[in-house]
């Protein structure tokens, strides 16, 4: 659990307004034709006495595609934003920190502006080489997100305002909480372990019973979809040679094609063998067109009708799923020349009989019935099993446990610590794994003094989500939302 914090740790003190940083480096997004009543051209949405701005609007929007881009490693597209329903995340965000901006005003704070000054004064973003506020990079900046400096301070003052609020709402956790959480974390039991096996020759196949236990997987076991086609192939023309000024005159138009390993182009006596190779098979592709017109109408009749898979067939399924029953496709070149390529039928995957599937089937069956056998083998030795002491560990430590890979033992130490048995077992593949809790140590302060700050940190933010969700209901039912956003 501390490791997953640690990655994710910048993901943790996202709260529910847009940050200033963010605010300052993000882009716009183009946007299309929205509808606006053209009363309430300048806002999207009104929250008690505050609007909130159709600039505002594409600012959060612009920031919010930013942050999920980069989630999505750069491949969020707009169609994409509109199916996750990014702008009516991106509204409901604005609608909530008024609600909290308009409570804030209520309860009587305000942000001066010897506050917004120390505050921009302060940020490292805006120092120069020297380390100090720099005004002509702080404009310049701004100037180049394309934000004005009257928006971005407002902008600002909001978030110095919020802060103010959360100060009062006091949302930084207690010792106490924090200690529960460090206990939770880094819990440390002292376990025993006994592996037991099942020997595969112990379980017996009933026919009978593998027939039952094909009925309830029948429709997990279908066959392949499979083509028929008929095909005319046109092979590689050599019983044409080439002159060497045709050749040549070949090699000029593809020469691109022929290189040595480390990429430079082939001289034309390099690359003679490979030219003839391609020369003949330039002309099967010539006279390949004239076979496929000819098959297109009816005036030759298939060399071959087979039925294949996908994977027996000589060249991509794609090709096949671009024509109807009855279509001839255009030439596709294949190792062994053109082939012209009616499709007769796609037969699609249909459940299997019981003999077909019975080879698949007895895998399955034989894991089943491992599983059950160790099952019934761990709990009749549960209460009575003898283990080896392996000494204390974490959720998150990885001892060396004899028989157990990295994989087995994270998920061992998973089920002994989200379950509150001192006695237990789990099943990992071919084994059964017992185990036994010997001792409890529930605080390591040594971890905790490690990782306070990520704790604290962790710890404030969940509570601050907590706080945000309960108060922004009831604000709900204290201010009124006007929404007057239409949509793209």
């Amino acid at each position: 659990m501390i490791t997953w914090m640690q990655r994710h740790k910048k993901y943790l003190v996202v709260t529910i307004w847009v940050s200033v940083i963010a605010f300052v480096g993000a882009g716009f997004v183009g946007w299309g034709a929205y509808d606006f009543n053209s009363d309430r051209s300048s806002a999207v949405a009104k929250v008690g006495e505050r609007k909130i701005s159709v600039r505002e609007f594409q600012m959060a929007y612009s920031n919010h595609y930013s942050y999920y881009n980069s989630l999505f490693g750069g491949e969020l597209t707009q169609e994409k934003a509109k199916e996750m329903g990014l702008e009516k995340i991106v509204l409901e965000t604005l609608v909530n920190e008024s609600l909290l901006l308009n409570y804030a005003s209520d309860l009587g704070l305000r942000v001066l502006d010897e506050e917004l000054k120390a505050t921009l004064v302060g940020d490292a973003t805006f120092h120069d080489d020297s380390g100090k506020f720099n005004k002509e990079l702080y404009y310049q900046m701004l100037r180049n997100a394309g934000i004005e400096a009257k928006s971005y301070e407002e902008h600002l003052k909001k978030q110095l305002l919020l802060q103010k609020l959360y100060n009062i709402l006091n949302t930084q956790p207690t010792q106490t909480e924090t200690k529960m959480v460090a206990s939770a974390l880094f819990m440390q039991d002292r376990l025993a372990l006994r592996t037991i096996t099942v020997n595969p020759n112990e379980i017996d196949v009933n026919e009978e019973e593998l027939k039952t236990f094909w009925e309830s997987q029948k429709s997990s076991f279908l066959t392949p979809q499979t083509y028929t086609i008929a095909s005319i192939l046109t092979p590689p023309v050599t019983d044409t040679k080439p002159s060497d000024e045709e050749l040549k005159a070949f090699y000029e138009e593809t020469s691109f094609n022929y290189r040595h390993d480390d990429g430079k182009l082939k001289a034309f006596e390099e690359a003679k063998e490979d030219l003839m190779r391609a020369y003949a098979m330039e002309l099967a592709r010539k006279e390949s067109l004239q076979t496929y017109l000819a098959f297109r109408k009816g005036e030759i009749e298939a060399q071959t009708t087979q039925t294949l898979t996908e994977d027996k067939l000589p060249f991509s399924s794609e090709e096949l799923q671009k024509l109807n029953d009855g279509d001839v496709s255009k030439p596709i070149p294949t190792d062994d020349g053109f082939l012209s390529v009616k499709l007769i039928s796609t037969n699609p995957p249909k459940p299997m009989d019981f003999e077909e599937a019975r080879p698949l089937l007895l895998d399955n069956f034989l894991a089943q019935s491992m599983e059950e056998a160790l099952t019934k083998k761990a709990a009749a030795q549960l209460e009575l099993f003898t283990g080896q002491d392996i000494g204390l560990v974490s959720r998150d430590s990885m001892p060396q446990i004899q028989g157990l890979n990295s994989e087995e033992v994270s998920l061992l130490l998973a089920h002994v610590f989200d379950n509150s048995d001192l006695k237990g077992y789990i099943i990992l593949d071919n084994k059964a794994v017992l185990y036994e809790v010997l001792e409890q140590n529930l605080l390591d302060q040594t971890k905790l003094e490690e990782h306070q700050s990520l704790i604290t940190e962790s710890l404030s933010q969940m509570k601050r989500v907590e706080v945000d969700r309960a108060l922004i209901e009831n604000l709900k039912k204290r201010y009124a939302i006007e929404y007057y956003y239409k949509g793209s």
